[in-house]
């Protein structure tokens, strides 16, 4: 789970917040987690807040203030905090709306303008068009050149608020702060989308935060609350972005960001009401940005009666092809070129029975005709040397001409034209079957790993079961046997994809 290290350590980094950031990133990247995994996003966090801790040391400088507000008693500010969270719940759910609006009206846009494809075009005149678009909307009013950090800080300060900046719009520093809400509200959806690398989280924060900071001020005004509008700011804060991204584990965050562990009622029952509204009318921001990135399998979540009622021999496809024991290198090599978009190839007893006994990877079976190849070839250094096996690597990469850092695709087909068989016995071509690892037999230079138990289910398990173990053992295809005969196989992104155009009514034409 490395995503989820790197979300972990991403959020330490940005609010200090280790444990917060552990449990954030577990509840964004990951439906089905792996207990074994916790420690090591624990020590990822715990080390990243540390060379922060040092850093902060040796600069004198902190992220955020520590907040000293009074402390909660369950009175009738309660219904104030709730009412905080379902408006900030509202606000979150019209910004990913909106986010989904503004998608679909760049791409009826790009589409008049003829640039459906991705393109350098494309490119430059999205770019440029946000970064103007927030240009304009910046830099004419003060308070939007402020970063993030300024503005937090500010409203989190248990004081009037005292920058210059607030008098700029209007006397009234409340006026100019409802007018950074709406500004800063554009120009967090614009980059949305877009090709450019963006931040959500923190505009979300400042976001949340001014909202209760202006609903604390307008409360001071006709209510008079015990709780100052600097309490209302962080409660808002964690609302809304609790709600946008759909985590509840943001409320944690807080805790340790403000040290104010008396406010966790409020808090977390503000977060909640919040959730629940934002979830009524749009999904959370990240499983936007995934479907938009075609993240099927991780951005949709289904009912699982639906799931329960869908099984899998009515959702798979034909196996394009199936290799036997008795597979040429030629033939591998056609199938190799043929279907450049397999990941795995199944291997079966006998064409006509199909029975599934294994599977071997795209990559494996590539690096095995390379060295095949290159050892019939006679290009094998003989030395004993430790770079020997670092020459032989070099040479697999040269002789297919791809990169191991990537998913690698055959199109030389001049490995075709290897000497054929010249009457002696020992000789090797492209017409010898392939030569498999364990179970079938033992393991040589030229072996290809067999997964000898593939990802396999009956034709009457349903999908909401296929899917809930791949999530937990990462298969990215299923085979559908019966009786260990081979039906056909199940994609997981494309099967949720069909699920969704069959169940659900697509809201805007984004495609």
């Amino acid at each position: 789970m490395p995503g989820s290290y790197a979300v972990a350590c991403g959020t330490t980094a940005s609010f200090g917040s280790p444990l917060g950031g552990l449990l954030y990133s577990i509840e964004v990247t990951a439906r089905h987690y792996e207990i074994k995994n916790l420690w090591e996003g624990v020590i990822s966090a715990s080390f990243c807040i540390l060379v922060f801790k040092i850093v902060t040391f040796l600069k004198h400088d902190v992220l955020f203030e520590r907040t000293t507000f009074n402390g909660f008693d369950m009175d009738w500010d309660i219904i104030a905090f709730v009412l905080l969270g379902a408006l900030t719940g509202l606000g979150a759910g019209i910004f990913c709306k909106l986010a989904q609006l503004l998608h679909w009206t760049q791409l009826v846009i790009l589409r008049r303008l003829n640039l459906q494809k991705p393109s350098i075009q494309r490119r430059l005149l999205h770019i440029l068009s946000i970064s103007i678009t927030t240009a304009l909307i910046t830099y004419p009013v003060k308070i939007m050149r402020l970063s993030d950090r300024a503005i937090v800080n500010e409203v989190f300060r248990d004081q009037s608020l005292s920058l210059n900046q607030w008098t700029q719009v209007s006397e009234f520093p409340t006026v100019t702060l409802f007018v950074y809400i709406c500004l800063k509200f554009v120009i967090s959806i614009l980059p949305c989308g877009s090709p450019l690398s963006i931040g959500v989280f923190g505009p979300l924060f400042t976001i949340g935060a001014a909202i209760g900071r202006l609903y604390g001020e307008t409360l001071m005004k006709y209510w008079k609350p015990s709780q100052s509008p600097a309490t209302y700011a962080v409660v808002g804060a964690a609302c809304f972005a609790s709600s946008a991204t759909q985590t509840v584990s943001t409320s944690v965050i807080f805790f340790e960001l403000t040290g104010q562990l008396s406010h966790m009622v409020p808090v977390m029952i503000a977060s909640v009401v919040a959730y629940f509204v934002s979830g009524v009318i749009a999904p959370s921001i990240y499983d936007i940005l995934a479907e938009w990135a075609g993240l099927h399998a991780v951005c949709y979540d289904f009912n699982e009666h639906i799931m329960n009622q869908k099984y899998a021999e009515n959702n798979m496809i034909s196996v394009t092809t199936a290799f036997t024991r008795e597979t040429t290198y030629t033939q591998a090599l056609q199938a190799l070129s043929t279907y450049k978009s397999e990941e795995y190839f199944p291997i079966v007893n006998d064409p006509e029975n199909y029975q599934l006994i294994g599977c071997i990877r795209r990559f494996d079976l590539e690096v095995a005709i390379a060295r095949f190849h290159a050892i019939h070839n006679h290009q094998i250094p003989t030395s004993t040397h430790p770079s020997v096996s670092a020459k032989i690597l070099k040479l697999v990469s040269a002789t297919l001409d791809f990169d191991k850092r990537r998913t690698a695709i055959v199109d030389d087909i001049s490995l075709l034209n290897m000497p054929q068989n010249n009457g002696k016995e020992d000789s090797m071509t492209t017409q010898n079957p392939l030569q498999f690892g364990p179970p079938f037999a033992p393991y040589t230079y030229t072996s290809v790993p067999v997964e000898s138990y593939p990802p396999q289910v009956g034709e009457d398990v349903n999908l909401n079961r296929v899917h809930k173990l791949a999530a937990i053992y990462m298969w990215t295809q299923v085979y559908v046997v019966k009786h260990g005969r081979l039906l056909g196989v199940i994609n997981l992104e494309s099967s949720l994809g069909k699920l969704k155009r069959e169940e659900v009514p697509i809201t805007f034409g984004l495609d």
